[in-house]
């Protein structure tokens, strides 16, 4: 065997290894994110880094209108300061997103798989459409309207145990990375949102380029580090409460009720 191709197959041998000691890094990691204690010690945030293709939707709209606003992404992921008033705001139109649009597939709408955009009025005068949609007007609502930096707003693709591929609005803050959902008006933290794959666009790029994918959960700082089901014997929601006095840290600080 040529040296050539001995030091080929060696660096695939060593490649390989390291994707599975990384996969199972992951696999501990998203072990654990359905549990619900904030901690007050070292926080870990999540680390994202190999590079993945981006999702069918963004690559079609976004390569058909590089200039549309929500294509654009984000320069730099930028941690919004998270007070109560902005948290309240957030909570309003996130609640009201998900009230005003009904669930439409896209099959169903458009007669393809997968087609994003901004959704439409129906026959009723209703809003439609999948969970693309919610995640593009609530963006456009909370950057657009209200005037939020974009930089900590970006859409974050998940494959969800007994859901599948599902799209959700993420926001960094200075209190950790929170998740916007359309399934459930609750907004939680990041930690807490069951996942086996994750990924989200790379910064300073248009969203039709290259995403990265979610590794392993990092030594930076994040209140996002849930390690328990119970604080205290009370339940996630009266932990989340708790917060709002600040009692308690890394839980959205305004009740969705």
């Amino acid at each position: 065997m040529g040296l050539g191709r001995y030091l080929d197959i060696k660096l695939t041998v060593i490649a390989a290894a390291m994707g599975i000691a990384a996969a199972m890094i992951s696999h501990d990691a998203l072990a654990q994110s359905s549990m619900l204690l904030a901690s007050t010690g070292t926080m870990r945030g999540p680390l994202f880094g190999r590079e993945v293709p981006p999702t069918v939707g963004a690559a079609q709209w976004c390569s058909a209108d590089p200039t549309e606003p929500f294509c654009r992404g984000v320069d730099a992921y930028k941690p919004l300061h998270l007070d109560k008033s902005t948290a309240a705001e957030i909570t309003k139109i996130n609640l009201a997103v998900n009230k005003e649009i009904e669930p439409v597939d896209d099959i169903v709408q458009w007669g393809m798989p997968e087609k994003w955009n901004r959704p439409l009025r129906g026959a009723d005068g209703r809003l439609q459409d999948d969970c693309d949609g919610y995640v593009i007007e609530k963006w456009y609502r909370l950057v657009r309207e209200h005037g939020l930096p974009k930089d900590a707003f970006y859409p974050l693709y998940a494959e969800v145990p007994g859901y599948g591929g599902h799209l959700v609005l993420a926001v960094v803050t200075d209190g950790g990375t929170f998740v916007l959902n359309n399934l459930t008006s609750e907004i939680v933290p990041l930690r807490s949102f069951t996942f086996t794959y994750l990924k989200r666009p790379r910064a300073g790029r248009n969203l039709d380029r290259t995403w990265e994918r979610f590794l392993a959960w990092g030594d930076v700082p994040d209140p996002n580090v849930l390690t328990a089901q119970v604080v205290n014997g009370k339940t996630p929601r009266e932990v989340r409460r708790n917060f709002a006095t600040g009692a308690t840290n890394g839980l959205w600080p305004i009740s969705d009720k």
